[in-house]
């Protein structure tokens, strides 16, 4: 099978995969990108290829990368700055600015490491097709489904941490932010950390 026809093959199992059902949420598409805008929250999903193995025509090996962008957590990191024309849809490259990212590992409870897949010219299409549907429908749509806020994406972050600190005391959410630091300083007892914490929460406004 040459790389023509794979590529048809992967865009036929992409389009029965993916199209369909988030077209009918609302997601638009440019090539391996699907985006949602939900107020001032972006969700992104990306379909990455692995090109070192394009050439060979014979097999594709391909990876999923879930963003999530957030225009308020832009204006309050760059608040000097105007949101810039390659974070727009569709993006130059498929890192945009964003404040959350999960690869397809994560979906399967990898903490490290990525997942791929593989797509030959032996693999019943129907067979891959049904797959990405449950992962799709399963596991990556839930995970969009329930951030649509600034509360949502806070939800993310690991508790305690410095991430989740920073973006409350930049919310003017001070009295959380210093919950956050109580928190965090009662974590871990190396004095060098301690110091370090100190210090930024000094820098962010949260302590005096």
């Amino acid at each position: 099978m040459d790389i023509a026809a794979v590529n048809k093959r992967f865009e036929r199992v992409i389009q029965r995969a993916f199209v369909r059902p988030l077209s009918s949420r609302g997601y638009q598409r440019v090539d391996n990108q699907f985006y949602l805008k939900t107020g001032r929250v972006g969700k992104l999903l990306t379909i990455q290829r692995e090109p070192e193995l394009m050439q060979h025509g014979q097999i594709v090996i391909f990876t999923i990368h879930v963003h999530i962008t957030s225009d308020d957590f832009w204006d309050l990191s760059y608040p000097d700055k105007s949101y810039p024309s390659s974070h727009s849809f569709p993006f130059q490259d498929s890192y945009p600015y964003y404040i959350l990212h999960r690869h397809l590992g994560r979906f399967y409870g990898k903490l490290r490491g990525d997942q791929w897949l593989a797509l030959d010219s032996t693999l019943p299409e129907q067979l891959m097709v049904t797959y990405l549907r449950n992962l799709l429908s399963s596991r990556i749509l839930p995970y969009l489904d329930k951030i649509n806020s600034i509360d949502d994406i806070l939800n993310e972050f690991k508790i305690p941490s410095s991430s989740r600190m920073q973006m409350l005391a930049w919310l003017g959410r001070r009295d959380e932010a210093y919950a956050e630091f109580t928190k965090l300083m009662a974590s871990r007892h190396q004095k060098g950390f301690r110091i370090n914490m100190v210090g930024f929460a000094k820098r962010i406004g949260v302590i005096e």
